[in-house]
Formats: C-alpha cells, structure tokens, sequence
C-alpha cells in the first residue's frame, strides 16, 4: 500500500540438501548482512584454507552473538560453523557430496536436516543447563510427563507438516492446491486449521523473535 517492497526472507529452507543452501535460504537477510559486512571484510576465500575456516568461525560466532549475549547463542553459531567448515573439506573430497542423484540428495537432506534441528536446541532452550537436559531426553527417548502437545498425535502432525514444507518447495503442492476446486481446498485448509487449534498449547507463546 505504501510502496515498500521487502526481499523474500526465507524459501523453503528444510529442504536444503547443504549447510551452505541452508544458509542460502534461511533468513536470507541476516545471511546476506554477514556475507556482506563480516565474511567478505574479513577475507572471504582469498587467503588459503586456514584463514577462509577462521574467517567462517568467526562469522558464524558473531551470526550467533547477534541473537543475544548467551552461551546457547555462541554454542549455536559455533555449530553452524562447525558445519560449514566440514562441508568444505567433504565437498572437496568425496564426489557424492554433489551427486544428483535422488539417493545421495536424500542421504545429504537427512545430515542437513538432523543436524540443523540438533543445533536448534541450544538456539531455542533458555539456557545451556536446559539444552543439556532436552539432549540427554532425546538421546533416551524419554519426554516427562505425557501431554497432548508431546504425544504421538503431535509427532504426526509435524511430520505431515514437514511432507508438506518438503512438497510445497519439490512438488508444487501449493499451485496444486490453487488450482484444485474450492471444496479441496476447503477441506485441506480447514483440516489444517483444527490441527493447529486442537494441539495449540494451553497458554500464550511469544514468538521467537520477539526477544532479539
């Protein structure tokens, strides 16, 4: 209405097959501000192997001390990294690691994908203690208390949402849905709606980002 026009922010990025397409794709933004104003001054690629790992650390350290002078924010930067840096020498190394082909493109998605969300945990607990805990429950296979949130109706819906997130970026899922007829549509939408009302927690989350 005012005639602002704002850059697409984010496109689709659990269906990233490299840390680097991850980053390609989540909050582009921020990742384009890093490039621009810390990876690139630092150096970039242009001085040897050792110092493009030291100028991606650094980068990614101060990605995570943006978010908040926390150990958890420092942690999740380090990791992001860590991964970037090992990618480069895998890449380098074994051919696999760019194969088209749709069984390596797979093995790379679940690498990306597992490790991103295992970073996620430092990134979203309150504090290292915390992260600390949800890891140790995870590696058990042990929730606490059972809660409609942590049943095994919410571990459905999450992996419908995520074929979905997968299928709207790969399959074209959402033309699909626009060009279906209307009672489709209705039906898929309003299934959508009643599964984020039915497994809503009971009180009030404030959205993430709100404390950066």
């Amino acid at each position: 209405l005012f005639g602002f026009e704002y850059p697409k922010n984010f496109n689709y990025p659990y269906v990233a097959t490299s840390f680097q397409d991850f980053w390609r794709r989540w909050h582009m933004t921020l990742s384009r501000w890093l490039r621009d104003y810390l990876y690139i001054p630092l150096g970039g690629n242009r001085h040897g192997p050792a110092r493009t790992i030291a100028n991606v650390m650094t980068t990614m350290l101060l990605g995570g001390l943006w978010h908040g002078a926390s150990w958890n924010f420092i942690v999740w930067g380090g990791l992001h990294g860590v991964y970037l840096v090992v990618e480069r020498v895998v890449a380098s190394r074994f051919v696999w690691w760019h194969s088209a082909h749709w069984l390596a493109a797979t093995g790379r998605w679940l690498v990306v994908f597992n490790l991103v969300c295992f970073a996620w945990v430092f990134f979203r607990a309150p504090d290292f203690a915390s992260s600390m805990v949800i890891l140790q429950k995870i590696v058990a296979l042990r929730h606490g208390d059972p809660s409609p949130w942590e049943s095994g109706g919410l571990a459905s819906l999450l992996a419908f949402v995520l074929v979905l997130h997968v299928g709207m970026a790969r399959w074209r899922v959402k033309d699909r849905l626009a060009d279906a007829n209307a009672l489709v549509f209705g039906v898929f939408a309003a299934t959508m709606m009643l599964a984020l009302i039915w497994f809503a927690p009971a009180h009030t989350v404030p959205f993430i980002y709100f404390q950066f």
